[in-house]
């Protein structure tokens, strides 16, 4: 199942239970520039935008969120996933 960034975006907010705390539109930003760094790792939009990549969605917009925080980077977990989703199948089979 494919995911609009509106319907991304409201399972984000409410995976990391943030409810109407940030705007959309801040989640938006955090969005696009994770979807960014997906794209160009070689993850295909249809994984990026599948129901089955929202976790990952989720570890790298909070990575931009404690980014903030004075964290310096992407989580360990956040790369790995891209990595294997970009060398596989990302679950969508």
């Amino acid at each position: 199942m494919q995911l609009t960034s509106d319907e991304q975006i409201t399972q984000i907010k409410q995976a990391l239970g943030i409810g109407d705390g940030i705007p959309n539109a801040t989640i938006n930003v955090w969005l696009t520039d994770v979807k960014d760094y997906m794209l160009n790792a070689g993850v295909p939009n249809s994984v990026i935008n599948a129901q089955t990549t929202i976790g990952t969605l989720t570890r790298g917009v909070a990575d931009c969120w404690n980014y903030g925080a004075g964290n310096t980077g992407w989580s360990t977990l956040f790369t790995q996933r891209v990595a294997q989703l970009a060398l596989g199948n990302g679950g969508t089979t």
